[in-house]
């Protein structure tokens, strides 16, 4: 067999076992395909994720009681006409909010009160101009919705049972990816790709929309897709977008400036932003997809550079990857798994079960630490390796291999990587290593 050099170090997780993605409840939640996943975590900590299964037609709010998934609401959302879902908020009296588009390209929302599903105010808002709607709660309880228009994006607020228009923003065509948020002053936010295809930020000042910061954050000739704007529990404000690559940045209030955190490309090409979040100390959050098939990730900013989070989330593609974390600091993702068709929510957690986590027996890494040469053997059986950097770029995969195989570092540059072992047998194993 050829033996191949590669220079490293292994770094075990933690003594008992790995920090990595797990189930929580399930594998799959979801009955068949789900599209349009939105998670939250409610005030007492637990997983809501809200989902529409394409196959029967129907949305589903479930939430993890902490034992298992359980159908939220009596009536549940079978009773409304669900034929996609737009934005969901759990406010901070632990009230749910769901937007939606019916069959007939009609907004609606509808409002769990920890009894039942209702409307909020009219039934119907207005009918939509295009496939992009947003939603926001100030901190009266207020509900916001907003979507693109012909000239601009219109604005409208929920009052005493009506929904009533409240701001415009004029442009000589509609934007896309409008992301509305309220910071800790009130203060309207939105994120959205303008007309000429490149990012920009708009706060509403007495009643006007101004730009934030340069008219175009995204860098040109790239078109910025997929626009999110979040902002932290301490009122950082936040916006990324697909660029060729992913790319985020922060708002400095005082310049009125973006500043780029860490580099563009992130997660490499046909990468897709999927989300992007925070936690309670304002630790930001991203999770991606990729448009040729590969695994879903998470990723955080140490204040040079984006880390990946643990090893990838999914084994195969996912979709509608969201991610909330709760006010004890648990990270949570939602998806659709291509390989189980169907809805998952995994928490990043250490795994201390010995069906996940190799015994010494099962599976060898000699020598270690390593001067040079590396072996990975399992025996027996046939196993999967891939090897990805820190930004989640896959670096390298080898297939079908048997007992024993040496891997070649020569292409690969000094720094910290992920490598995922995977068995016919469908056991994980996870471990960071440096190769130096």
């Amino acid at each position: 067999m050829k033996k191949h050099i590669l220079t490293l170090t292994f770094i075990f997780i933690s003594f008992l076992g790995i920090a990595q993605w797990n189930f929580v409840g399930v594998a799959g939640i979801s009955s068949g395909w789900s599209v349009g996943n939105k998670l939250e975590t409610d005030t007492t900590g637990h997983p809501v994720v809200i989902f529409y299964e394409s196959i029967q037609n129907k949305a589903s709010c479930l939430r993890f009681n902490g034992t298992e998934w359980v159908s939220v609401g009596n009536p549940s959302l079978d009773n409304f006409p669900i034929g996609s879902i737009d934005n969901f908020i759990i406010d901070k009296n632990n009230n749910y909010y769901l937007l939606f588009t019916n069959e007939n390209f009609q907004l609606s929302c509808v409002m769990y009160d920890g009894k039942t599903w209702k409307y909020v105010g009219s039934q119907i808002i207005m009918s939509r101009q295009s496939n992009h709607a947003t939603m926001a709660i100030d901190s009266k309880g207020v509900v916001y919705v907003g979507h693109p228009i012909n000239s601009g994006f219109a604005l409208l607020k929920e009052k005493d049972g009506i929904w009533i228009p409240y701001s415009t923003i004029n442009l000589p065509t509609a934007i896309a990816y409008p992301s509305l948020k309220f910071d800790n002053n009130d203060v309207a936010y939105m994120g959205y790709t303008g007309g000429g295809l490149w990012a920009n930020c708009s706060k509403l000042v007495n009643g006007v929309w101004k730009s934030v910061g340069n008219t175009d954050i995204s860098a040109k000739p790239y078109a910025a897709f997929n626009t999110t704007l979040h902002i932290t529990k301490s009122n950082e404000i936040y916006i990324a977008f697909d660029d060729g690559g992913i790319s985020c940045y922060k708002l400095n209030e005082v310049t009125n400036t973006w500043k780029m955190m860490g580099t563009s490309g992130l997660g490499g090409k046909h990468t897709w932003l999927e989300d992007l979040s925070s936690d309670s100390n304002s630790k930001v959050y991203i999770t991606t997809s990729h448009v040729t098939g590969d695994k879903a990730m998470c990723f955080t900013f140490n204040g040079t550079e984006w880390m990946m989070v643990g090893s990838p989330i999914s084994e195969s593609y996912a979709s509608y990857v969201n991610i909330s974390t709760n006010k004890d600091g648990k990270i949570f993702v939602a998806y659709n798994d291509f390989n189980l068709s169907k809805a998952v929510v995994k928490e990043y957690s250490l795994n201390t079960s010995t069906g996940s986590v190799a015994q010494n027996d099962q599976l060898k890494l000699f020598p270690n630490p390593s001067n040079g040469h590396f072996n990975i053997e399992l025996t027996g059986e046939k196993f999967t390796i891939t090897i990805h950097d820190t930004k989640g770029i896959l670096i390298a995969e080898y297939q079908n291999i048997h007992d024993t195989v040496g891997l070649d570092s020569k292409t690969f540059r000094k720094g910290i990587y992920i490598v995922s072992i995977r068995t016919q047998n469908h056991q994980h194993y996870y471990r960071k290593l440096i190769i130096t």
